[in-house]
């Protein structure tokens, strides 16, 4: 009796009184505008031809539909929103889809009312706004009541839509799980990989800690060096400066000389052999006199005892002369000695000039090059600090890539379970 009494009530329904409250507001389309809501108020009021139906509707307003429900002149009550239009047609290119609602209120004793008001409106949707628009549009439209019990008269529908979205989902549970798996797997190399990286990090920021001392060491006994090379400089000035004094000295002395000593010494030089001839022929001469002498006894004996002095005193004389000569001639080249002594010392006084330059350049060379290694250094420092850090990061990635690995895992056990418990549904 009491399925008797509940199968298909609308059926045996009087006819009802419906209220309609068009709010929507037309759209611009392709430069036409578009009035969804007036043209399914009209497909309602006219209603289907082929669908008869029980329900007389009545275009109202918020204000007479809402005092109508209220005392009982309307058993229903339709209200299309002001954005119904523009949420049908949002599905055009470049706008953000969003649902369609037609609001639909019956009176609290007229519940029944709710499957013949869903039926009706569905098919002068259908009618009015034709397939291809429905298609294009009205997917996006759904009927909204106020009260859990307005759902009821859409179950039966969305009973087979469920059976359909099961099987899809039993589908993509089955390809949930594959992929999964696919994950995991995934999952467990990146974890052993970043392992490996973690390992191999260590001894990259030990290479760098080694590589940043050694080029602080470097970089000291470089600046040790250019300090010493500065020293360096400092004392070639020491020995321009003395070779330049010593230089202007020696310069100064060569012009003390007059110029016509190299002459005169040198022509005493070429004299020395004539005088040493000469004396030795004095030397003959008074030996010859002494021994021809013709005079009294007391004067040849005199002559004799000079010419035997003469001859005593001869090897000496002509010695003496013959080294004056050697000195005369030594002399001569004196000015010319001095002055290429002078030049000497001026070279020296050039050269150490350039030295103290060259090593001052090479100090400051040093300098900078002691500054360049000690950016190794501290890249090196920071390469040791970013190596140990990498090696920190890789090891919480293996970490959670293992734990990812297993949580994954875990989850391709339930999607398993969900494919098959879907495939039951």
């Amino acid at each position: 009796i009491l399925v008797g009494a509940l199968y298909n009530p609308t059926d045996r329904l009087d006819n009802i009184t419906a209220a309609i409250v068009n709010d929507d507001k037309a759209v611009e389309l392709n430069g036409q505008l578009v009035p969804l809501g007036r043209q399914l108020t009209g497909g309602l009021v006219k209603g289907a031809d082929d669908q008869p139906s029980n329900i007389d509707w009545v275009i109202s307003n918020d204000d007479d539909a809402a005092a109508g429900l209220k005392d009982g002149t309307y058993t229903a009550v339709v209200t299309i929103p002001e954005n119904f239009t523009a949420a049908s047609l949002s599905t055009r290119p470049g706008e953000t889809p969003e649902k369609a609602t037609i609001d639909v209120q019956t009176a609290p004793d007229a519940r029944v009312v709710d499957g013949a008001i869903t039926a009706q409106l569905a098919s002068t949707a259908s009618s009015v706004f034709g397939a291809e628009l429905s298609s294009q549009y009205l997917t996006n439209v759904f009927l909204g009541f106020t009260t859990l019990s307005d759902q009821l008269g859409t179950a039966a529908s969305g009973a087979h839509q469920l059976a359909d979205g099961a099987s899809q989902a039993a589908d993509g549970a089955t390809a949930l799980k594959d992929g999964l798996g696919q994950l995991s797997t995934g999952a467990s190399g990146l974890a052993d990989g970043a392992s490996q990286l973690a390992a191999g990090a260590a001894p990259l920021a030990d290479g760098a800690t080694k590589l940043a001392s050694g080029a602080s060491a470097l970089a000291t006994g470089t600046r040790d060096a250019a300090a010493g090379v500065d020293k360096l400089a400092t004392g070639a000035d020491g020995i321009a400066a003395g070779n330049q004094q010593l230089a202007t000295q020696i310069n100064g002395l060569a012009d003390q000389i007059p110029p016509s000593f190299a002459t005169d010494a040198q022509k005493l030089a070429d004299a020395a052999p004539q005088v040493n001839t000469a004396l030795v022929d004095a030397a003959a001469a008074l030996q010859k006199a002494a021994d021809e002498c013709t005079g009294t006894a007391e004067q040849c004996q005199a002559l004799r005892d000079a010419a035997d002095a003469a001859n005593r005193a001869l090897p000496q004389a002509t010695q003496t002369v013959a080294q004056i000569g050697s000195l005369a001639g030594q002399a001569a080249q004196l000015p010319a000695g001095i002055r290429a002594i002078a030049a000497a010392n001026q070279q020296l006084a050039d050269g150490a000039t350039g030295l103290a330059g060259g090593a001052r350049e090479a100090a400051t060379g040093l300098g900078t090059i002691a500054g360049g290694i000690d950016g190794v250094a501290g890249g090196g420092t920071q390469l040791a600090d970013g190596a140990r850090q990498f090696g920190s990061g890789a090891q919480a990635l293996s970490s959670g890539a293992a734990q990812l690995a297993s949580g994954v895992s875990l989850s391709e056990d339930g999607a398993a379970q969900l494919a098959d418990g879907v495939g039951q549904v």
